[in-house]
This record gives C-alpha cells, sequence and structure tokens, in this order.
C-alpha cells in the first residue's frame, strides 16, 4: 500500500559511496541519507568496509529514521592491481551482491520505492532495476563533454581520457546494460541538461535535472584583510586534466601585468601537479602561485577567508562542490558556463566565461579577473549574491526537499512538479546588509586562528583528501 503521508514514505537507499566526514561521492552519499532521513524513512545499503566509520558516528548522532544494511565484497577483489583502474569492477560486483540483501529487505518489510544514489553516472550501468519497486536513480551526470580544441591541455593522458570519454558517450545507447538500465527506471535525474541530453530519446521524458551537490546551512566566515592590498585567487579540487587550471594559471599570469600584486592559491593534488608547477615557471609566475596540496578543513577555510575569487574553469565537472562552498562563504567564483558550475552560479553571484576556444577564454578569464581586481564593490556585490544564492537553493535540506518531490510525483504522477532553480538573474546592486566582516543576528561565526600555512612547491605528500 502506497504511503499517503511523506513521513510514512519507506525508500530503499542503495549507496556504494555513503560515509561520514568525506568528500566526493561518500560525502554527498552521506549527506543526501542524513538530510532525507529527516523526511523519510530509510534502510540504507551500503558497501562493509564503511560499517566503522557510520557506527562510531551513529553512537554520537543517532538517526532514528534509518536502518543500515552492509554488503561485503569478496576477498579476492583486493587483491586486484591497480586498485584505481579496478574502481568500477568492484563496483559492479558490490552491485550484484546488493541485490540479493536488496531482495531479502523487501521480502522482510514493504517499500514505496528504491532509489539508486551512488555511485551514479550515465557511463556505468546499475542493477537496481531488477528490483520488484519502482526506481529512481540519480541524479547521475558523465553527459558534459569539451569542445575537441579543449583536449590538448591535459597531454597524451588527457587526450587518451577525452578521446574514451567521447567514443564511451557515442556508444551509449547501443550498450544492452544501460538500455536495460533505463528501461527498468521510474525516474532519471541527472545533474545537468548536458547529461539529460544524451538519455536515448524514448527514455528522456523519466528524466529530470536535478543538482547532486549542496552545502550545509552557510556559516559566514569573518573576511581577514589582505596584506599590501594583495588580491587573492583561489582554487581547490583535484588536479586533473579536464579541470583545466593551466588555464587559470595562464589567465593569472596575464593578470599580472595590470596587477601585479595578486596571488594565486592552488589547493589540491593530482597527476597535473608537476606539469601546473613546470607552467608557473616557464611563465615566471612561480613567485606568485602558491601549490598547497591536499589540506585539512581548517587550512581551506583560513584560505577561504582570504580569498578575493575562487577562479574554476573546469570543463566537464558534473558536480561541482568546491565552487558550492566557496559561494557559500562569500567568496564569487569565476566558472565556465558548462555543466554544475553554470547551473549553481548566475549573475548575481559570480560571472560565467563562455565555451569558446582555450585563447578566447584566457583571455575571458583574464578580463573577469581584471574586473573584479578593480571594481572592489563590484566583488562584495557578488560575495553578498553567492552567498544567498548558496543558503536559499543549494542546502542539503532543500536537496532533500526535491527528492521528496520526486519521490511523490513517481508514486502519484498528478503532484505537480516545480522547477529546481529559478531562472538566472540579471545583476543588481544589492541593498543587503555586508556581512563580510560580520554575522548576522544569531548566525555561527567561523574565524580561522591558524598562523600562516607553509607554502609547498616539492613533490607533494599525499594528504586525506578534503577539499575534493
Amino acid at each position: 500500500m502506497l504511503a499517503r503521508d511523506p513521513h510514512d514514505l519507506h525508500v530503499l537507499l542503495s549507496a556504494y559511496a555513503c560515509a561520514p566526514n568525506r568528500g566526493s561521492e561518500p560525502g554527498l552519499g552521506w549527506n543526501t541519507m542524513v538530510a532525507l532521513s529527516q523526511q523519510c524513512r530509510l534502510t540504507v545499503v551500503t558497501q562493509g568496509r564503511n560499517r566503522p566509520v557510520i557506527e562510531a558516528w551513529l553512537a554520537e548522532n543517532p538517526l532514528p529514521n534509518v536502518t543500515f544494511r552492509y554488503v561485503y565484497l569478496p576477498r579476492w577483489v583486493f587483491r586486484l592491481r591497480p586498485k584505481k583502474a579496478c574502481a568500477y569492477l568492484l563496483y559492479s560486483v558490490w552491485q550484484w551482491r546488493m541485490l540479493e540483501t536488496a531482495r531479502e529487505v523487501l521480502a522482510s518489510d514493504p517499500y514505496d520505492l528504491v532509489h539508486h544514489l551512488t555511485f551514479a553516472s550515465l557511463h556505468m550501468p546499475m542493477f537496481s532495476h531488477h528490483l520488484p519497486v519502482p526506481l529512481i536513480y540519480g541524479p547521475a551526470g558523465g553527459g558534459e563533454m569539451a569542445p575537441m580544441r579543449f583536449w590538448g591541455g591535459g597531454g597524451k593522458r588527457g587526450l587518451l581520457h577525452e578521446t574514451l570519454r567521447w567514443a564511451r558517450m557515442h556508444t551509449l545507447r547501443f550498450d544492452p546494460l544501460v538500455r536495460s538500465m533505463y528501461g527498468g527506471t521510474a525516474r532519471l535525474l541527472t545533474t545537468t541538461p548536458e547529461s539529460a541530453a544524451i538519455v536515448p530519446a524514448r527514455f528522456r521524458p523519466r528524466a529530470r535535472v536535478l543538482p547532486s551537490v549542496a552545502v550545509h546551512p552557510p556559516k559566514h566566515l569573518q573576511r581577514i584583510p589582505a596584506e599590501n592590498a594583495t588580491f587573492r585567487v583561489y582554487t581547490a579540487g583535484r588536479l586533473l586534466h579536464w579541470k583545466r587550471v593551466d588555464l587559470a594559471i595562464r589567465a593569472f599570469a596575464r593578470l599580472l601585468q595590470t596587477h601585479p600584486n595578486a596571488s594565486f592559491d592552488i589547493v589540491g593534488y593530482g597527476p597535473q601537479w608537476q606539469r601546473l608547477q613546470a607552467l608557473t615557471q616557464r611563465l615566471g609566475v612561480d613567485a606568485q602561485v602558491n601549490f598547497w596540496g591536499w589540506q585539512e578543513h581548517d587550512t581551506v577555510l583560513q584560505l577561504l577567508a582570504e580569498a578575493d575569487v575562487f577562479l574554476a574553469p573546469s570543463l566537464h565537472d558534473s558536480g561541482g562542490m568546491a565552487v558550492l562552498e566557496a559561494m557559500a562563504a562569500g567568496v564569487p567564483p569565476i566558472v565556465l558556463a558548462t555543466g554544475g558550475p553554470a547551473i549553481m552560479v548566475d549573475d548575481s553571484s559570480g560571472v560565467r566565461v563562455p565555451l569558446t576556444t582555450p585563447r578566447q577564454v584566457v583571455h575571458d578569464l583574464t578580463a573577469a579577473l581584471a574586473e573584479l581586481a578593480r571594481e572592489p564593490d563590484r566583488r562584495e556585490a557578488l560575495a553578498r549574491g553567492a552567498r544567498r544564492r548558496a543558503s536559499e537553493l543549494f542546502t542539503w535540506d532543500q536537496h532533500a526537499e526535491r527528492l521528496l518531490e520526486v519521490y511523490w510525483q513517481t508514486l502519484y504522477p498528478a503532484t505537480p512538479l516545480h522547477p529546481v532553480v529559478p531562472a538566472p538573474r540579471r545583476a543588481v546592486a544589492s541593498t543587503a546588509p555586508d556581512v563580510s566582516s560580520t554575522a548576522a543576528d544569531g548566525a555561527a561565526v567561523v574565524r580561522p586562528t591558524l598562523s600562516a600555512p607553509v607554502r609547498i612547491n616539492a613533490a607533494a605528500p599525499r594528504r586525506r583528501r578534503v577539499n575534493e
């Protein structure tokens, strides 16, 4: 019997990646689950290795509406090498094992829906559609594709990756496992319009765009004044070829010609680390560009408190968590007009640069940086707009409410669906009080008190990935 009250909904949540105090997919799965637990009853099926951290968290923060079931991988899979290349194989093996557990759960108690949450990619088939309950899949990404003229920026490895990605996207409609997945899904959630566009036409009416990332209610960072009127540019995330941090560095190098007091902080680590350092040396800006590697969250907060602009020219980012975290902290972002960041940022909260050619993008990024460097009032207006947009549209509670609406509409198709994000609005002068240095009444204030972090420009050590 179908639930008539939202709190009576009973959902089986498949979340391969789901763990507290983590970034990337595990953090996405966990935060979505916690927010949904305030709206309906959940049984969460996740991988067994998450059990210790989950039970330790639940001991201090019980979730009465949530039951966990753990599915363990066979021991032989952990002997596979290299582990990163075998990650999708492990995921597929886990899914087959999960089906047996899910069938036992469904046989013991009535459920309204199954929601496959993580991993969620339109490139990877999943098997939850074999369960005898309506299935929600996603939000899933993977449909964003950079123009070919941008493929060469990450060297031979990046070119190979983009070529294989292009080939996979153009053969998806012929993959029987993917077509079976689409056919068995009651509602397909995609992170961006680009991802919705690669869904085969016969299944596209089931698709709905729903961003996958959100933030907790933003805390006001108390701004740390820059020394010597320094204009501070900041970026964070894995240093992958498609993040195109090289474009950001080239734009920053041009900015120094008119604003020599600028600095650029790069937080994160990845395959492009040494390539990007070599680029700063060739451009003669290695003294102004700081590579920090992976940092603890307190250090990230300190760097955000010092930043004037967040620069993220990612080519095909389905989510954009780092962009959203910067917005919540009141740091206006400069992004490319593609993927998840293009949904989160509007003209009142940041700058979106068209994806044209590499040369033109560098020119446009430089122009955006120069404008915000010479117009502090404009920068502060965007900072207020970024914080407002993050708090009004992209919190985890709001994300859970949108998912609940999808659940309800799946069970009762007559239920109307509302747009996820209102149409972008033009930038206007804000009359809101300036909260860049003082917090609003009752708002939590975060004031980092750390000593100055140590700059890293050598081979980076591996650090815990907290700002992915």
